[in-house]
């Protein structure tokens, strides 16, 4: 099987498990009234499963671009010196070293992940919308 498609699969099944997960809560602590009604209990099983989502892409782009390179080499650096004796030669000595070393490890942004969380997102919507406007008798 192709990368990309075991990708789209992988966080299709991620994102499946979590809706049943809301779902399920939803449903049995049923405080709220979209609990008794079964689009309302995909809206909002799918959407906050889709926000969840993207809220975990947003963070992979965040982290991609090196803004928490600062908090993990500070983090790293304290740990080596207070654990390893000869933690100079096992770690890069200035914060642009790091950085640069850091650049190289870096993932291609997730993509996949994006495009399954959006869907997921929407078809929400679509439930919630249902919800309000089709009576179910």
């Amino acid at each position: 099987m192709k990368k990309r498609a075991r990708d789209y699969l992988t966080y299709t099944g991620i994102l499946v498990v979590l809706a049943v997960i809301v779902g399920l809560l939803v449903y049995f602590t049923s405080n709220r009234p979209s609990a008794k009604n079964p689009f309302g209990l995909l809206g909002d099983s799918f959407s906050i499963s889709g926000l969840a989502g993207l809220i975990g892409v947003l963070f992979l782009i965040i982290k991609n671009e090196g803004y928490f390179d600062l908090i993990s080499y500070g983090v790293k650096r304290v740990f080596k010196a207070s654990f390893n004796a000869k933690y100079k030669q096992d770690m890069p000595q200035t914060y642009l070293e790091y950085r640069e070393a850091m650049k190289d490890k870096r993932k291609p942004s997730s993509l996949p992940f994006l495009i399954m969380s959006c869907s997921f997102f929407v078809v929400g919507c679509i439930f919630i919308i249902l919800y309000y406007f089709v009576p179910l008798s």
